[in-house]
C-alpha cells in the first residue's frame, strides 16, 4: 500500500476492514470443510525516497486479524508522491519475500530504473499484482504493473460512503480464489459463493 501523505483515508479504510476480510473469507471456507487458517496475509506498505528511514513498513505474516489491526496502528501517511519511485520499494519487497534487510544502506542503491527488472522478475515468477489506485494520477503506472503480472487493477475510491465496503469486496475474493486454486481448483467456487454470502450492497 502506498503511505505517501495524501493516503491517510486508504490506511484508515485497511485498519477499519482488515477483520472483516478475514471473517468473511474464513466464513467461506468452512462452507467448505477449508481450514480456517488456509491463508496467511502480510501488509506492506511503502513511501516515497524522501521518507529515507520509513520508506519501507512491513508487518508479520498473519492468521490472526487483530495483529495486522495494530500494525496498521503504528503507520502514519507521510512522504512526497512519486508514484513509480514510491511502489518499486513495495515490488522490491515483493521479490524478496520477506527476506531480512541485510545491507542498511540498500536504499541508497535503489534508483527507479530499477521498476522494469523488479517487475520482470515477480512475472517469470507467476507472481500476479493486484493493483487499485485511489488517484487518477497513478492509474498508468498501476494498470501497467497489473497487466506485466498478469493481476487486476482498478479505481477504488475510499471517500465514498461505500469505500471500505469495496475494499472489502476487491480483497477477500482474491484470497479466496487463490487458497481455492491450490486446494483441488475451486477457486471460482469459493469466489462464487462469497459472492452469493456477500451480495454487493452498492451499484
Amino acid at each position: 500500500m502506498d503511505a505517501t501523505g495524501s493516503m491517510g483515508h486508504l490506511l484508515d479504510q485497511v485498519k477499519n476492514t482488515i477483520c472483516v476480510m478475514f471473517e468473511r473469507a474464513t466464513d467461506v471456507l468452512e462452507e467448505y470443510s477449508l481450514p480456517a487458517d488456509s491463508f496467511e496475509i502480510q501488509l506492506v506498505v511503502y513511501r516515497d525516497y524522501d521518507s529515507l528511514e520509513s520508506v519501507l513498513q512491513v508487518s508479520g505474516w498473519e492468521i490472526k486479524p487483530l495483529n495486522l489491526r495494530n500494525f496498521m496502528n503504528t503507520v502514519t501517511a507521510r512522504g512526497g508522491g512519486d508514484y513509480e519511485e514510491a511502489i518499486e520499494v513495495g515490488l522490491w519487497h515483493v521479490n524478496q519475500e520477506q527476506s531480512k534487510l541485510k545491507d542498511p544502506n540498500f536504499l541508497n542503491s535503489l534508483k527507479t530504473e530499477f521498476l522494469k527488472t523488479e517487475l520482470e522478475t515477480i512475472k517469470a515468477n507467476s507472481i500476479p499484482v493486484h493493483t487499485f489506485y485511489v488517484m487518477k494520477g497513478a492509474e498508468e503506472c498501476f494498470a501497467e504493473i497489473a497487466f506485466l503480472t498478469g493481476g487486476q487493477t482498478g479505481f477504488l475510491d475510499v471517500n465514498s460512503s461505500n469505500g471500505a465496503d469495496r475494499l472489502i469486496d476487491l480483497i477477500t475474493p482474491l484470497i479466496l480464489n487463490d487458497v481455492g486454486t491450490i486446494n483441488g481448483g475451486m477457486g471460482s467456487r469459493l469466489v462464487e459463493e462469497y459472492k452469493k454470502k456477500y451480495p454487493k450492497s452498492y451499484a
